[in-house]
């Protein structure tokens, strides 16, 4: 994370703390009689209470979120360049099984480890995501078999459907996650036998408070209801329950819940959790209803990966992952100029005599970040296209570099045949993707 996301992350938890405080300072004065009021004492004492604790829940899950997101960065990057160069030494390994199944290891290693970062991105909300508008009714419809596979055949499972459910706006993929790891989580509550049971249903919420942020929620939701009949869970746990590596169980990540967590937000939505010792689990996810139009973008089509000798600038200040990238481009015939920051690409750029046809560039850099390396190359440049490149998600990247909703995006760790396939889908993109 660069030293102005980290201003620009701390200005805007300032605000957030600062609005809260004022209105504790408000309820304050009303208890100790600054403020005129005809309230009853004892219930702004205790709303007053409840403003403090969501202060506290609200400055902590936003500063590990935050934490979450920049590891998940620094860790795509490392990532990028051990999968990147794995696919770049199998091309050359062709014919030697033993090596061949040594770097297959390797890769499988990369992979699971680049699993955890998605899980981290997902809890701090920057996971890249294609929203819909959708019914959740045939989703978990169709996740119900999976679940069966997963829970095991001492387990039962079943489905009260809302036969009339509104729409909401969210990636289908992350309703499957949600359902995973709340499954997961109750298959490992029910060791013996037990019952898990799912539920959808319109619902007007009227001042329910969330268990994820602290804030109170009201208006249209649509409820997506996970419960199990296992051992439950004290309120010290429940309090914890969606940090990230916080587990009771002794084994995995503790990434599950702290996943959900970050989808239901990142999402607008709001999350409920009731247990009772030696009774069961309820996790009630509140997910706003829609009346939008479809959010998801139509498909680019498939694009040519065969290189026409294009000329490339490469804008990457991490030094492995630029190796990388230039390896894979001339590799394929794309003639190559490497810069480590904005300022050599610039640098670069004017000792050229001919035009570029592609930028290819990390978003966040010193000095001068991706965006503002494209639009100086532009101006000489009208027809230079651009792929930008991150650790961090497209969604967060395209609000903190104010990025067009056209531009070409890859996210780390990608493979060869990605890069090369995002590279031809820019340069055969409309003038102007940046």
């Amino acid at each position: 994370m660069t030293t102005d996301d980290a201003q620009n992350s701390r200005e805007e938890l300032l605000a957030e703390i600062h609005r809260l405080r004022r209105q504790i300072e408000l309820l304050e004065g009303a208890r100790t009689g600054a403020v005129a009021s005809n309230s009853d004492p004892k219930a702004e004492e205790a709303e007053r209470l409840e403003l403090e604790d969501q202060l506290r829940q609200s400055q902590k899950m936003e500063a590990v979120g935050r934490l979450a997101g920049g590891i998940a960065h620094d860790f795509n990057n490392l990532l990028t360049a051990i999968l990147g160069f794995a696919d770049v030494l199998g091309e050359r390994l062709i014919g030697d099984e033993e090596a061949c199944a040594d770097l297959e290891e390797i890769r499988r290693a990369g992979e699971t480890a680049a699993s955890v970062t998605r899980q981290l991105l997902a809890f701090s909300r920057r996971q890249m995501i294609s929203p819909r508008i959708l019914v959740l009714n045939p989703i978990v419809t169709r996740s119900n078999r999976m679940l069966l596979g997963m829970i095991g055949e001492n387990l039962t499972l079943s489905f009260t459907p809302d036969p009339a459910l509104w729409e909401v706006c969210i990636d289908p993929a992350q309703v499957d996650q949600v359902l995973v790891n709340l499954s997961v989580n109750a298959r490992d509550a029910m060791p013996q036998v037990g019952k898990l049971s799912l539920r959808t249903q319109n619902i007007n919420v009227d001042g329910e408070r969330c268990h994820g942020c602290g804030v109170r929620f009201d208006g249209e939701y649509v409820l997506l209801e996970v419960s199990d009949t296992g051992a439950g869970m004290d309120d010290v746990t429940i309090s914890r329950l969606f940090e990230p590596f916080f587990t009771t169980k002794g084994k995995g990540t503790g990434l599950g819940l702290a996943t959900v967590h970050g989808i239901v937000h990142q999402n607008n939505g709001h999350q409920v959790v009731s247990s009772v010792m030696g009774e069961g689990t309820r996790f009630q996810i509140f997910f706003p209803r829609s009346h939008g139009t479809d959010a998801a973008r139509p498909d680019s089509g498939q694009l040519p990966q065969v290189a026409g000798g294009e000329t490339v600038i490469v804008a990457e200040d991490q030094e492995v992952v630029q190796r990388l990238v230039v390896r894979m481009l001339e590799d394929s015939g794309y003639r190559v100029l490497a810069a480590g920051d904005g300022e050599e690409a610039l640098r670069r750029a004017e000792k050229l005599e001919g035009a570029v046809d592609l930028l290819v560039t990390d978003v966040v850099m010193p000095n001068l970040n991706g965006k503002q390396l494209y639009d100086r190359l532009f101006n000489r440049w009208p027809e230079l296209r651009v792929l930008y490149m991150s650790g961090y998600s497209g969604d967060s990247i395209a609000q903190h570099a104010a990025l067009s909703p056209e531009a070409c995006f890859i996210q780390k760790p990608f493979t060869a045949k990605a890069l090369l396939r995002k590279v031809r889908e820019a340069l055969e993109s409309p003038s102007g993707n940046g």
